[in-house]
C-alpha cells in the first residue's frame, strides 16, 4: 500500500538545528503505519550536555553513523510526493538547514505542523491548551518512548491519522485547513430589508 503521508522527527546534537544526530520517519496509509525509516547521524560536532540529557545520545553512540549528506538523500527519495508532518516547525527547519549545509536540495514536499492540526481538529480541548507531543499521546492512549526520533515520528503520525479519521479531512485537505483560522467565522446572510 502506497503511503499517503510521512511523519518526521529529528533529534539534534546542539542548539543549532542543522546538527541532526537522529532521524525517524513513519509512513502511513489508510490510517495505519506501513513503513519506517530511522538512522543515527554523525552531526560533525560534539553532542551538547543538555541535548544528551534530553535524548540520551552522545558521540560514542553516534560513532560510525553516516553523515547527513547520505541520510538526507535517502529522506529526499523516500518522501518525494508525500505530505510531510512534524510536531512543530522545529523538524522542518532542522531538515532544511541540514540539507542546505550538505549541499542537498530542499525537501519540497508540502509540510503539516500537527500542532496546527490538533488545534483545529479538537478546538474545544486544544485551541488554547497544551499541545505537547507527550500530552497528546497520553490523551489519545498512544504509547511511545519520548525523544527517540522514530518513536516521536510514529506518535506524530498516529495523531494525524486520528485527526483524519475524526474529521474526514485527508492530508492535503489539512494543508488547506491549517491556513484557516482555528474556528472559521461563518457568515450569516441577513435577509434583505423589505419596507
Amino acid at each position: 500500500m502506497r503511503a499517503e503521508f510521512v511523519a518526521i522527527d529529528v533529534e539534534t546534537a546542539t542548539s543549532d538545528q542543522s546538527t541532526i544526530c537522529q532521524i525517524g520517519a513513519a509512513f502511513f496509509a489508510g490510517g495505519e503505519l506501513v513503513d519506517t525509516y530511522s538512522s543515527l547521524v554523525d552531526p560533525g560536532c560534539e553532542v551538547g550536555y543538555v541535548q544528551q540529557q534530553v535524548h540520551g545520545l552522545d558521540n560514542q553512540k553516534l560513532a560510525g553513523a553516516p553523515k547527513w549528506g547520505e541520510v538526507g538523500k535517502v529522506l529526499l527519495d523516500r518522501c518525494r510526493d508525500l505530505v510531510v508532518a512534524s510536531h512543530s516547525m522545529f523538524d522542518r527547519n532542522a531538515v532544511s538547514k541540514a540539507n542546505a549545509n550538505a549541499g542537498l536540495e530542499p525537501l519540497a514536499s508540502p509540510w503539516l505542523n500537527t500542532i496546527n492540526v490538533v488545534r483545529r481538529a479538537w478546538p474545544d480541548r486544544y485551541e488554547k491548551g497544551s499541545c505537547g507531543l507527550k500530552v497528546l499521546a497520553d490523551h489519545f492512549g498512544i504509547e511511545f518512548q519520548h525523544h527517540d526520533a522514530l518513536e516521536d515520528a510514529i506518535a506524530t503520525g498516529r495523531i494525524l491519522a486520528k485527526a483524519i479519521r475524526d474529521t474526514g479531512l485527508g492530508p492535503h485537505d489539512w494543508i488547506a485547513r491549517c491556513n484557516q483560522p482555528i474556528r472559521p467565522k461563518v457568515r450569516i446572510r441577513k435577509p434583505a430589508m423589505t419596507w
